[in-house]
């Protein structure tokens, strides 16, 4: 019987098996390897220069271990290498020129280590479908050249410091899905190109730059678009009604401009008409944009899929529209430090979902309403500092859910509402800077889950203090000061409380 000849090792995968050590040199001695994966596991020390040898080597992936060192340039000896893999280690250095003689390469991952230079000859990969080069120590200017990766889909360049503009010959990669440029150094104007040419962009990410001139128009035209976010850079001027025809857009993100205000005038919020036309919205956010002018009621009909809606920190006039109340899928409602008046919409009672309503800093009148009993997944509830008077109305102990309670600084009056006291999740109650009398009932003790903060000050309380106050053992924070107490300081709150007690008898 003639001997079996061994079968060739082509594929070598060790993944996520906690391995430590150095990756052997001796690896190069399987000649007809095609496949080397021993991600996850804890290798250090450097990425072996004789696995260049590996003539059949397609795949490539050694990401997160400790590996660290400059990536061997003779890694352009694998031919064949069509995904290499790097991501999650400590690599430093630059990038090799020899890694762009790798013309079969379609997929190229380094992001997370150490790397500090950024060639211009990546161009020359003109396979490369996907190029993640995020979290590194990258600096200077995005190579233009990279315009001419024609069949690039992913584009990662975040957290790096990269500066100067965005180039428009990025643009020029057409088939492009996903731009990440989040947190660099960019600075000018968005290009119009990007908009007029990259029409299969489904996310783009400019966040956290120094972006300056108009949102283009031309961004209107990317109808594949479901995220943009261009936060926290230097953008002014109008928001371009055009956005309305964007109708995949699920994501839109502008927080942290000067879009009401700068060198282009004054803005409004009438773009928001227009993005009614987006029915499949989740997600805005318009926070310390500088916007002034009425809330439209037009925002009523907005995307039934609309969980997320920011407006704080503007200059908003007017009142809330009563039409929030359409909004029937809002998680979290944020329109505080504005200056809204008139009264909270009793509409808001119909959003059975909500779990956050901000409306703090504001010049919001009247009662609270007892529809906001009907909120039965509120969470969070912020009305400080604005000039709502009237009593607690009862109903708002119907909130189970209940955790973070801010009523301080209105004008707010009658006694300690004790249908709050059945709110047992409540973490944080400030009923501080109001107009409350009477005595603080013994009930207060079935708080047991306030941790952070009891603010009663600033009241017309008066009588003994409820003895069941020592029962708050992780409370960390007292302010009963400014009131009319009288009697003993229940001794069971020394022990527990570890931050601040102030308790003024006067």
């Amino acid at each position: 019987m003639p001997p079996i000849s061994p079968t060739p090792v082509v594929g070598l995968e060790l993944i996520d098996m906690d391995l430590r050590g150095g990756i052997s040199p001796f690896i190069s001695n399987i000649s007809l390897l095609t496949t080397l994966s021993l991600q996850g596991n804890r290798f250090y020390g450097k990425i072996p220069s004789s696995l260049g040898g590996l003539s059949e080597l397609a795949f490539l992936n050694v990401s997160e271990n400790n590996l660290e060192g400059n990536i061997p340039g003779s890694l352009h000896g694998c031919q064949s290498l069509k995904v290499v893999d790097l991501n999650y280690n400590n690599l430093s250095g630059i990038i090799p020129k020899e890694l762009s003689w790798m013309k079969n390469l379609t997929y190229l991952c380094l992001s997370q280590n150490r790397l500090t230079g950024l060639p211009s000859s990546l161009s020359n990969l003109t396979e490369l479908t996907q190029l993640e080069l995020a979290v590194n120590y990258f600096t200077g200017k995005i190579p233009p050249q990279l315009g001419a990766l024609r069949k690039l889909e992913l584009l990662y360049l975040h957290m790096n410091f990269l500066e100067g503009p965005v180039p428009a010959a990025i643009s020029n990669c057409t088939a492009l899905r996903e731009i990440a440029l989040i947190e660099n150094l960019l600075s000018g104007e968005i290009p119009l190109e990007l908009g007029a040419k990259l029409q299969n962009l489904q996310r783009l990410y400019m966040f956290n730059n120094k972006l300056s001139g108009r949102i283009p128009v031309t961004l209107s035209n990317l109808s594949q678009l479901t995220l943009l976010d261009l936060s926290i850079n230097k953008l002014e001027g109008e928001v371009p009604a055009e956005l309305g025809r964007l109708k995949s857009l699920e994501v839109l993100y502008f927080h942290s401009n000067k879009l009401g205000g700068g060198s282009f005038g004054n803005s409004s919020l009438s773009f928001l008409t227009a993005l009614t036309n987006c029915s499949v919205l989740r997600k805005l956010h318009f926070a310390s944009c500088l916007f002034r002018g009425n809330i439209p009621s037009s925002i009523g009909g907005l995307s039934k899929d609309l969980f997320y809606f920011n407006l704080m920190d503007n200059d908003i006039t007017g009142s809330i529209p009563d039409v929030v109340g359409n909004l029937s899928n809002l998680v979290s409602l944020y329109m505080s430090i504005n200056y809204l008046e008139g009264k909270i919409p009793a509409s808001i009672g119909k959003l059975g979902n909500l779990q956050r309503l901000n409306l703090e800093k504001n010049r919001i009148l009247g009662p609270i309403p007892d529809d906001l009993g009907k909120v039965s997944s509120l969470g969070l509830l912020d009305l400080g500092k604005n000039l709502i008077g009237g009593s607690i109305p009862p109903s708002l102990g119907n909130l189970s859910q209940l955790r973070y309670l801010n009523l301080s600084t209105n004008s707010l009056s009658g006694k300690f509402p004790i249908d709050l006291t059945r709110c047992s999740l409540m973490m944080l109650l400030d009923l501080s800077f109001n107009s409350f009398q009477g005595f603080v009932p013994e009930q207060i003790g079935l708080l047991s889950n306030l941790d952070f903060s009891l603010n009663l000050s600033n009241n017309h309380f008066e009588g003994q203090l409820p003895t069941s106050i020592g029962k708050l053992v992780s409370l960390q924070a007292i302010d009963f000061s400014k009131n009319k107490f009288v009697g003993v300081i229940p001794g069971l709150i020394f022990p527990y409380i570890i931050h601040m007690i102030i308790i003024q008898y006067i």
